[in-house]
């Protein structure tokens, strides 16, 4: 497969070059065929993806740092995208809800947990979409809960957070729980 018989017209590739200095930088190169009339023009296009990727480095190293914080806290703490997706738990809202990490994630919380009012019996369901719409942090006192896996009930405190990036846009709803059993 060569470029010349034109079946290709786009290579990319990946290469590490050097400066002058001896130093390395990363680059990625894609090489493309051109028709011109009769003949065909070769443009190699080269990016030096240094930065980019020193950029990916540091947001993997935040992202580690903060599944690092999360994991160290005591209380359990679940997060959800904006539609109550569970998208982290630490270890301490797994062993709460009986339900390993990897099965939690991925999960609509309200078909994970289900949480109700002891008094009354009222089921309390949509609350991070509540939380969501309020936009504030809420807070719900002693609620019970159970889960698909374990039918027995405990009592918690529930406090709900949305979580925005800095530009504003809501990401999602941080929900912590206090176990008063």
């Amino acid at each position: 497969m060569s470029l010349r018989d034109r079946n290709i017209c786009r290579r990319d590739y990946s290469l590490m070059q050097m400066r002058k200095d001896g130093s390395t930088y990363d680059t990625e190169e894609s090489l493309h065929v051109l028709d011109h009339g009769d003949r065909a023009v070769l443009m190699l296009v080269v990016n030096d993806v240094t930065e980019r990727r020193q950029a990916d480095e540091m947001m993997l190293g935040g992202w580690e740092h903060a599944t690092a914080i999360l994991d160290s806290v005591g209380d359990p703490v679940i997060a959800t995208d904006t539609g109550g997706v569970i998208v982290r738990l630490n270890q301490a809202a797994a062993n709460l809800i009986d339900i390993p990490v990897f099965d939690a994630v991925g999960a609509p919380l309200d078909k994970l947990i289900h949480f109700r009012y002891p008094r009354t019996g009222e089921s309390l369901q949509g609350v991070v979409g509540m939380c969501l719409r309020n936009g504030q942090q809420t807070q719900h006192d002693l609620l019970t809960f159970s889960t698909g896996n374990n039918q027995t009930e405990r009592m918690v405190n529930l406090t709900l957070a949305p979580v925005s990036c800095g530009e504003g846009s809501v990401l999602g709803c941080v929900v912590t729980f206090r176990d008063i059993a």
